[in-house]
């Protein structure tokens, strides 16, 4: 008897270890596992776009110049010379697109009665010519001295000058033509009006 009940023993504990067992495992697999994701954030740094714009001499020169000029490809500076009546060295500058300022420095052989050297400085008016791109009219007035060197001596002499001519710019080309008048009011000396000044030109426009 004593034996029946040990092993009845035996195997109720057998039995009470596996059902506790197996109640364990049930929960187990109840409970829901949790899944960690790590997210990775990627930042990407992009370098804004460089544009490059060349810019040339002559473009940035062009694009300073008045509208009205751009339009027939004139021009704001020139330096050249003028021939006729002796030889003069000139520079033309353009303060708006109708107006210019010039100076002249001339040299002159009066055929054996002596030498002049001369200075004219001009305010000149420009206007259009309707259907002639690049070709212009323009008047205007300003001073005038003189220095003669004679046989007999030396003078100084003071005018008023006038001027009336045509001027061409080349379309591409930076060389401007022009032909003028420009008659003197002498003030002092042998005053009185002389009509033998002014001449062809040529100059280089930047």
């Amino acid at each position: 008897m004593t034996k029946i009940t040990t092993v009845l023993s035996i195997l109720i504990i057998a039995l009470s270890l596996q059902a506790s067992a197996q109640s364990k495992k049930t929960k187990a697999k109840a409970k829901p596992k949790k899944t960690v994701v790590a997210t990775k954030t990627t930042y990407t740094e992009t370098a804004p776009a460089k544009t490059e714009t060349r810019v040339t001499t002559t473009q940035a020169a062009a694009a300073k110049r008045p509208v009205a000029m751009r339009e027939d490809d004139y021009y704001k500076t020139a330096v050249g010379v003028k021939f006729l009546y002796g030889i003069a060295l000139t520079a033309k500058h353009f303060i708006n697109d109708k107006a210019a300022l010039e100076g002249i420095i001339q040299y002159r052989d009066n055929d054996g009665f002596g030498k002049e050297f001369n200075f004219t400085g001009l305010y000149e008016y420009h206007g259009k010519i309707s259907g002639a791109p690049g070709l212009r009219w323009y008047g205007g007035g300003g001073a005038y001295v003189g220095y003669y060197s004679l046989d007999n001596g030396s003078s100084t002499t003071f005018a008023v000058a006038g001027v009336l001519g045509l001027e061409y710019k080349i379309k591409g080309a930076p060389i401007a033509i022009s032909a003028d008048w420009q008659p003197l009011y002498f003030l002092n000396g042998s005053s009185g009006f002389a009509a033998d000044n002014g001449g062809l030109g040529v100059k280089y426009t930047f």
